[in-house]
């Protein structure tokens, strides 16, 4: 899994995990589920050793970390000679953050002659007390793969310059050999130990050379910002950290930076000592592998991060993201609560915690915080809009209305990035059958940012079903299909519409590519059920619905009106309850 995730996922080491955190648009929609909490793997009861492992297993497969944590140490208990228990346990109790346990079990490995993760967690043991002989002893015998030797290195690097030898440390920097990405990593490292041991001329070198090859990604463009600081070169910092606001205007990380940098402060980003520089790494591997299936390999880097370096702050907000990905709700709650006050991202902490207690069934909670920290900022858009969105996936739509005028009366120049206020605003005035105030939203969004593909898709689908603006609908869902054509739901809004208007064929050509798309939305296969069964093709059509009964989200469909279509078919006053049936049509025979 390593060697895969490292291949993938390192090109974006820098960049990945804060644009996003801090845009108000996903703060709450990335996360929320609409369905209840399924019961947690832990509550099985496992007393023999077989019923350990499998319960193991089954956790490590459902990726309940806290689960197979306790199970696989359980087990090891129980079987002390088992190297399949103890390797797994001490994996799954960094994983989980149990460092004590962890590193007791990394001892024993080490022990035994292991020369991987379990040394690499007694060298930054050594690190955080400060050991730095034993860390590079334990260095020494830590052999893993290709990337567990670039970790060797840059670890190696910072213990060498702790431990004295900062020539050493940064010859083995400059020495690295590889992908972009790898001179890159050296580059921004030999860096900051540069910045640390006073060089900073050198410095400046390393992060402009690090910079230049990525002036998109937030800790290089901090780095550099930093480095032209410390060489008098002011102006040009401020210029950097204002060309990444250009690309991510509500960055927090980055406007703390300015406005320090601006008032004649330190900006944030400081690292003077080898814990902090080698959290500095395991942080950027951690948020770099936490990704597409390796949200486990991330979560360890991010612990072993904040072991050395527990005020690491940024280590802690990505760890809180990623076992969010894994649905481990109360280990993010922790994560995010940890953060310290004065951090940037503290505010956008909280009104994750905001959405979690929400996400862990805590409803009163949920709404009395965000209410508190609505009423600490009313101009806080982020927070209005999480609360908003967090009713709206409650379908209290009169709440959401509120919150969300609630936060549009507090804007005085209307900018491209409020259109979301106005969408979400529409949708919930939409459900709530104030149609001329939901259509006036919808319009200002576009106007906003015109082209936008979800409010297209939404007000063209309502205008259909309303049986008004018939062509600019049509010609609107076309634009939102051509411009998001990736999107299922996007392409079963035209493939529908086409149907609704008498267009068959148009419709099955759509909704098919919609299936394929979002083959998971009993909704789609029904839509496509109804068009096969228009163009003579029955049999699919019995396919399509009754998949569509028999999926998860089956309770997004009319399973009663499903029955009826298998047991006799679509009929003439169906089709129009919906939409058109154009004159003198009649369906295919079988096909």
């Amino acid at each position: 899994m390593l060697k895969s995730a490292a291949s993938t996922c390192l090109g974006a080491l820098f960049a990945i995990g804060l644009h996003a955190a801090v845009q108000a648009d996903t703060v709450a929609q990335q996360t929320h589920q609409a369905d209840a909490l399924a019961p947690p793997v832990a509550a099985l009861t496992a007393p023999s050793l077989s019923g350990l492992y499998l319960a193991a297993t089954l956790a490590e497969t459902e990726r309940d970390i806290p689960s197979a944590a306790d199970f696989y140490r359980q087990a090891y208990e129980l079987e002390p000679t088992s190297e399949r228990f103890l390797h797994s346990a001490f994996t799954m109790e960094l994983a989980d953050g149990r460092m004590t346990g962890a590193l007791d079990l990394a001892a024993i490995l080490a022990a035994s002659g292991d020369t991987g993760m379990a040394r690499l967690t007694l060298a930054l043991d050594a690190v955080r007390q400060r050991s730095y002989r034993a860390a590079i002893r334990e260095l020494a015998t830590y052999q893993t793969d290709g990337f567990g030797d670039l970790v060797s290195v840059l670890v190696g690097a910072w213990v060498q310059h702790a431990n004295g030898d900062t020539d050493e440390a940064l010859a083995q920097l400059d020495a690295l050999d590889g992908p972009a990405w790898v001179e890159l990593y050296g580059a921004y490292h030999a860096g900051l130990i540069r910045l640390a041991s006073g060089d900073l001329e050198g410095a400046l070198r390393d992060m402009e050379r690090a910079y230049s090859t990525d002036a998109g990604a937030l800790r290089l463009v901090q780095g550099y910002a930093q480095a032209l600081v410390a060489n008098d070169q002011a102006e040009q910092a401020e210029e950097v950290l204002t060309s990444f606001l250009e690309l991510a205007p509500l960055n927090a990380v980055i406007l703390a930076d300015l406005e320090a940098l601006q008032a004649g402060q330190p900006m944030g980003h400081r690292i003077t000592t080898p814990q902090q520089g080698i959290a500095e790494v395991a942080y950027g591997l951690g948020l770099a592998l936490g990704q597409d299936g390796a949200e486990e390999v991330g979560a360890i880097y991010l612990n072993l991060a904040l072991f050395v370096h527990p005020e690491h702050d940024l280590g802690r907000f990505g760890l809180a993201r990623v076992y969010e990905s894994l649905e481990l709700w109360e280990r993010a709650v922790e994560s995010y609560e940890g953060m310290g006050n004065a951090h940037p991202l503290k505010r956008t902490a909280e009104i994750r915690l905001g959405v979690l207690l929400d996400q862990l069934e805590r409803p009163d909670e949920a709404d009395a915080h965000l209410e508190a920290l609505i009423e600490s900022d009313p101009t806080d858009l982020e927070a209005i809009n999480t609360f908003g969105t967090v009713l709206r996936f409650r379908r209290d739509f009169e709440r959401a209305a509120e919150v969300y005028s609630s936060g549009i009366e507090t804007i005085t120049d209307h900018r491209r990035e409020h259109w979301r206020l106005f969408y979400q605003r529409a949708i919930a005035y939409e459900r709530t059958d104030r149609w001329t105030q939901a259509e006036a939203d919808f319009l200002t969004a576009l106007d906003l940012f015109p082209d936008q593909p979800d409010v297209m898709n939404y007000l063209a689908y309502t205008w259909v079903d309303r049986g008004e603006h018939l062509d600019r609908s049509v010609e609107m869902l076309e634009r939102a299909v051509e411009m998001r054509p990736e999107s299922g739901y996007i392409v079963d809004s035209l493939g529908w519409v086409y149907f609704r208007l008498g267009r068959f064929e148009d419709a099955v050509e759509q909704l098919e590519r919609a299936v394929t798309l979002d083959p998971s939305q009993a909704v789609i296969h029904d839509h496509l059920g109804d068009a096969y069964w228009m163009v003579g093709r029955r049999l699919e059509a019995r396919f399509q619905w009754s998949h569509a009964r028999d999926l998860d989200d089956s309770d997004e469909v009319d399973e009663e009106a499903i029955q009826r279509k298998l047991q006799r078919g679509l009929t003439r006053e169906e089709v129009e309850s919906v939409g058109t049936w154009p004159e003198g049509y009649e369906i295919p025979t079988l096909r």
